[in-house]
């Protein structure tokens, strides 16, 4: 009985597959990214202005700065300056900004009129902006004092023990059974409110997201007692979302499943590396006595790698649905 030699690279290779599996994965697909603030372009009173043909080309200028651009097609003006395209000196297409300060006086003259239009369109948005939100948050005050008081009252009679995802998504789902009573369009989420764009084994926390009007949701830290705003922390609005909390429980089952696949996983590939290093170092004579557990740990590892793929996938699965 031999070792098969082509078997063994293929664990290797299964070892190193699924260990980037379940260490990169991340929550991309049906996961979220939901702004409590209105657009973002809007919020920064900025417009653009389209600029007729016949003024959109000039043959070539300097800037203020010394840089020369030539055969410019000007394809936007706002409030800050102008979108160029142009033809660089090694040839192609460039695109780029200028602002309007550092273009060439007689520049200026001819596109002074839009640039001024722009920045009196960027004004009236910023104050149509500021005056829109001014009016909703208005609006929203008092949902946003009932979600306080709801989410304030649970932590006052609820005691958070625990650090993982399990103790605190249960938590999430009391609340969230509470806001669907009292008419709140509510949804759990689970991420990571210390990383960016966690990967799933970075998911280590659970909470609550309750819609105040059309589009607009707050976070409510369920473990701490506290509505966080997008400004306070924007981790809270990425994640993943759960419609009810039998989604969740879904979750939690395949994470808890996941991690006990992992664990079984690396168990059997360490048993197998380190009878292989014991095989290797053994002389010909000695190898014949090992062969057959190492082929038996061998099994186990590819049975130990299907397992955790298998999981691992349902996982991806489940975490692609939207909510």
């Amino acid at each position: 009985m031999q070792l098969d030699r082509s078997f063994a690279i293929k664990l290797r290779r299964m070892f190193h597959f699924s260990k980037n599996l379940a260490l990169c994965l991340v929550i991309t697909s049906g996961s979220f990214a939901i702004s409590s603030t209105a657009n973002s372009q809007a919020a920064n009173g900025n417009a653009t202005l389209t600029i007729p043909k016949i003024l959109s080309h000039q043959d070539e200028f300097t800037t203020r700065d010394g840089k020369k651009y030539k055969n410019v097609t000007i394809k936007e003006i706002d409030s800050e300056g102008m979108y160029i395209e142009y033809t660089p000196e090694g040839g192609g297409v460039g695109l780029g900004k200028i602002k309007f300060d550092d273009l060439p006086k007689d520049i200026q003259g001819i596109y002074e009129g839009y640039h001024k239009l722009a920045s009196r369109k960027a004004r009236e948005h910023y104050e149509h902006y500021v005056q829109q939100a001014a009016a909703v948050a208005e609006k929203e005050a008092p949902q946003i004092k009932i979600l306080t008081e709801i989410v304030s009252d649970y932590h006052r009679l609820h005691t958070y023990l625990g650090k993982d995802i399990f103790v605190c998504g249960d938590m999430a789902s009391d609340v969230w059974n509470i806001l669907k009573t009292k008419g709140f369009n509510a949804k759990i989420c689970i991420g990571n409110v210390k990383k960016d764009r966690p990967s799933m084994l970075d998911v280590d926390h659970a909470w609550v997201m309750a819609e105040t009007s059309p589009g607009r949701w707050f976070a409510l830290e369920t473990t701490g007692g506290y509505v966080v705003k997008e400004s306070q922390n924007r981790r809270y609005y990425f994640g993943h979302l759960f419609a009810n909390p039998k989604e969740l429980k879904e979750y939690t089952t395949l994470l808890r499943q996941a991690k006990e696949a992992k664990e079984k996983y690396e168990n059997a590939a360490n048993d197998y590396n380190r009878l292989i290093g014991q095989y290797n170092a053994t002389s010909n004579d000695g190898k014949s006595e090992l062969l057959s557990d190492l082929n038996r740990k061998a099994s186990v590892l590819k049975e130990r790698t299907t397992d955790l793929n298998e999981i691992t996938e349902a996982l991806r699965v489940l975490l692609s649905k939207k909510s």
